[in-house]
């Protein structure tokens, strides 16, 4: 025990030494590296550097951190400092009556539960407390009676948690409202109860373990809540549910090709569920959402039998539901890749890996991705192995692996499209150690890189002892996590929300991993162990975790008192996919009078949204309409050439009316195209359209409209802020794509500025700038943005603006605000109006400011055309 403290002690101060001076490195050096600064809203445009913090940064950290512990390990202080310290002895206990005395405890809490349960599926009609005291005694007794298997016994009736889910009443008016359950909904809920029963009778007639299988099933239905028909004003993220199903089998588009399911097939799954079980409308889209969850939950449960007992599973969900989300089913692979039978064969092993991988891939894209990169070392050996010593291939698996093929080449194109479109969307997010908002955000959120200290120390004393099996785990421990949050799920938003949701998963997981394999536990390791558990609950007050108080809550499954005031009841609705049930009053009519706009169009005509950051995906498919771009949010488009293949999807689409806001300002491609179009500008339920001449004459008089003439000015961009720096990080990328105009500029003028050398100024205090004159007139409506490339910047960014004229003088109206920053920075100039609006152009002024004292390098002012169609 002394040997491991120590060893623990100097992986920990190897660790934390290795961070610090980790960061002082990055501090000095962090003009040449990725920073938060450089990136806005939680998305970056295909940036060059977005990956060169991965190979300058973790190479130092990891090889500090070996130096550090291989020298803590040579002088052995921590070991000297030990010595010091006095031993306590460890006493020999009794706990054959502690045992006894938990059970019947755990048996007392259990028949409490149960009443609660019936209460809460209105089988037993008890109010009063003392009640539900005298029918919490009556259960115990009862499981009493069965003596060694009265623990068991008080959890017979968790299986019927499922009836939970038919509770669903609503308080409107005074008045109690329930909706009717399709047959299908109530078969497969009564047969669910029923299986559970007859399997929790048999579970207590073997009498093996402490837990019943439906008491996970009690957590898990309990942790997902009761199920609602309220209408989720989240019409973006709830959007990713609802459209998929409706999109792909309702409307006929192709996945990936024509619309894309950002998590893969897994929200189609919730759409069937929803048409389903309930009226497939998207009201109800949420409670098809719980459903599914429930489904995958049990299908997981019944999985990990086979391999762990019912107390581990209960502890695999009781840690990792909760806040696993879409984690949680990988758990499937690992234990599958893990068993005997696959992990000594390396055809079952290849073949398993294949399959799963496939299969989770239809889950979940971007996850599969990540899977199957962390395990392929082990896939790669193993493959190596089979080739190098012939293996025989059995009856059986020549034909999975048939299977396997068949299965590739059916689904290739799909396969293809959905591997591109994951590809193309991690080039946008960004590696945790360059984006970070706060350093208080940045390590309270990722804290998953603690575990590793638990990790590291298990491999260190077993390395040589650690099987095939361990080594699936430690690769995917090791791989995982960077490639799913770097490349994958990785979100430059400065608040970490993602990272602190893995966080949790990743130090539990890493729990499950060490009871399962690490069969020697020590008391350091429980606690180091748990001492990684414990930080986000230090850290962070607002954990997912903390609403496991609601495991017991059973008030959540009540009749839910809904505002008539502010909501109002839908029954028969003329939104298409509206669906029954409550909606915000003020959200129906916004919808209503949205929709009577949209209803004029033809069935093969469509509309676009062009909301701020969260677009009103969902609208799509409530008016019955296809998604005019692949994306359902055009907010979700990343690079120049991606914006381009939205485009000729969105013409495709014979868009005739277009809702336009400043969300627009994000994307200069698509604000080009929209301006260009020959539409009407016309303001409508307070909000700004763009309507195609040949439809506007279809709008009924009863829809007040008016003109917007004003609306060229209305989203002519003065201000970028970051955009130019975050743009100009894809200009080399996409400089194919783009046409340079060799304009010759010359300087005639500057304020302010110490020359230093050809194009090199040291910048003073005072409105320093540079005046630039054109040889020759330049005609202003070819370009659509100047490209500025500087260097020597030692503040990540400094504020700018540039300023043109023909024959006035320089003005604040013909001028544009932004930041900028070593390397290339694109100003869409063209989404200006006056620039646009100018003629015979002959100067343009840079202004330089809140970088004072810096000597910069103005390398090159270029205008630039786009070259797409």
């Amino acid at each position: 025990m002394k040997n491991s403290i120590i060893i623990s002690v100097n992986f920990l101060f190897a660790f934390l030494v290795s961070v610090m001076v980790t960061y002082i490195y990055w501090k000095m050096n962090y003009q040449v590296l990725d920073t938060y600064n450089s990136f806005i809203y939680g998305d970056t445009i295909n940036g060059l550097n977005n990956k060169k913090i991965d190979i300058q940064l973790l190479p130092i950290f990891a090889i500090l951190f070996i130096v550090v512990f291989a020298i803590l390990e040579k002088i052995n202080i921590f070991s000297k400092i030990f010595n010091l310290l006095s031993s306590i002895k460890e006493q020999n206990s009794d706990f054959s009556y502690i045992s006894l005395f938990l059970k019947v405890i755990l048996a007392v809490i259990f028949s409490y539960i149960s009443v609660k349960l019936l209460i809460s599926i209105e089988i037993l009609d008890i109010t009063r407390r003392r009640y539900i005291y005298l029918a919490s005694l009556i259960i115990f007794l009862v499981s009493i009676a069965f003596k060694k298997r009265f623990l068991l016994v008080s959890q017979l009736l968790f299986s019927l948690s499922p009836l939970l889910f038919l509770t669903e009443s609503y308080i409107y008016n005074n008045e109690k409202l329930s909706f009717e359950f399709n047959n299908s909904y109530i078969y497969f809920i009564y047969s669910l109860v029923i299986i559970l029963f007859f399997s929790s009778i048999k579970e207590i007639i073997k009498n093996k373990g402490y837990i019943l299988s439906s008491t996970t099933v009690l957590v898990i239905t309990l942790s997902l809540g009761a199920i609602n028909r309220i209408y989720a004003l989240d019409e973006y993220h709830i959007g990713e549910l609802f459209t998929p199903f409706h999109q792909l089998f309702i409307l006929g588009q192709s996945a990936y090709s024509e619309f894309i399911p950002t998590k893969g097939f897994m929200h189609v799954a919730i759409g069937f569920l929803n048409n389903l079980f309930f009226d497939g409308g998207y009201i109800t889209i949420n409670s098809a959402n719980k459903i599914f969850a429930l489904m995958l939950g049990i299908f997981l449960i019944l999985f990990l039998k086979y391999f762990y007992s019912k107390e581990k599973i209960l502890l695999f969900f009781l840690l990792l539901m909760p806040t696993s989300g879409h984690y949680y089913p990988i758990l499937i692979g690992l234990v599958l890749l893990s068993n005997e039978k696959i992990i000594k064969n390396p055809i079952n092993f290849i073949i398993a890996y294949s399959f799963f991988s496939l299969v989770y891939f239809f889950y979940y894209n971007a996850f599969a991705i990540a899977f199957a990169i962390s395990v392929l070392p082990l896939f790669l050996y193993y493959s190596y192995y089979a080739i190098k010593h012939k293996l025989k291939i059995n009856v059986l698996q020549y034909s999975l692996i048939l299977i396997f093929l068949a299965l590739l080449i059916y689904f290739n194109e799909l396969i293809y499209y959905s591997i591109k479109y994951s590809l193309d969307n991690s080039s946008s997010n960004l590696f945790y150690w360059g984006n970070y908002g706060s350093y208080e955000k940045f390590l309270t959120s990722n804290l998953w890189i603690f575990s590793w200290i638990v990790l590291t120390a298990y491999l260190y004393k077993n390395f040589k002892k650690i099987t095939n099996d361990k080594l699936l785990w430690i690769l995917f421990l090791i791989i995982f996590p960077f490639v799913i949050l770097s490349y994958l799920e990785g979100r430059a938003d400065g608040s970490f929300a993602r990272a602190l949701g893995f966080s949790y998963y990743y130090s539990f997981l890493l729990f499950v991993y060490v009871v399962t394999f690490y069969k020697q536990e020590n008391k350091i390791f429980i606690l180091l162990l748990f001492a990684t558990l414990i930080l986000p609950f230090i850290f962070n007050s607002k954990t997912p975790y903390l609403n496991m108080k609601n495991i017991i809550n059973f008030d959540r499954f009540n009749a839910i008192t809904v505002n008539s005031t502010a909501n109002e009841f839908i029954e028969n609705s003329n939104l298409p996919n509206l669906g029954q049930g409550f909606i915000d009053k003020l959200r129906l009519l916004d919808l209503q009078k949205e929709y009577q706009l949209i209803n004029i169009l033809n069935t093969n005509e469509n509309f676009l949204i062009i909301d701020p950051y969260v677009s009103q995906s969902a609208r799509y498919s409530i008016f019955d309409k296809k998604v005019p771009t692949k994306s359902h949010s055009v907010l979700n488009i990343s690079s120049l050439n991606s914006q381009s293949d939205e485009l000729k999807k969105l013409k495709e689409s014979n868009v005739k009316i277009i809702r336009i806001t400043h969300g627009i300002n994000r994307y200069h491609i698509f604000h080009k195209y929209i301006f260009s179009l020959d539409f009407i500008p016309i303001t409508y339920n307070n909000k700004d359209f763009l309507i195609s001449k040949d439809v506007i004459d279809r709008i009924p008089e009863n829809l007040e409209f008016s003109i917007n003439e004003n609306i060229l000015e209305q989203f002519s961009v003065k201000k970028f802020d970051l955009l130019p720096i975050k743009w100009g990080s894809a200009f080399t990328k996409e400089s194919k794509y783009l046409e340079i105009l060799n304009t010759k500029l010359d300087v005639i003028s500057t304020n302010n500025i110490e020359p230093i050398d050809t194009n090199s100024y040291k910048l003073g205090s005072k409105d320093p700038f540079v005046v630039y004159e054109f040889k020759e007139n330049y005609s202003l409506p070819t370009s659509d943005m100047i490209t500025i490339e500087l260097e020597g910047i030692k503040k990540d960014k400094c504020l700018a603006q540039l300023f043109w004229r023909s024959n006035e003088n320089f003005s604040e109206k013909n001028s544009i605000k932004f930041q900028i920053a070593n390397g290339y920075n694109v100003v869409p100039l063209g989404m200006n109006l006056d620039w646009k609006k100018t003629s015979n152009l002959k100067n343009i002024r840079l202004d330089i400011d809140n970088c004072s004292d810096e000597i910069i390098d103005i390398k090159k002012l270029l205008f630039v055309n786009y070259l797409y169609n």
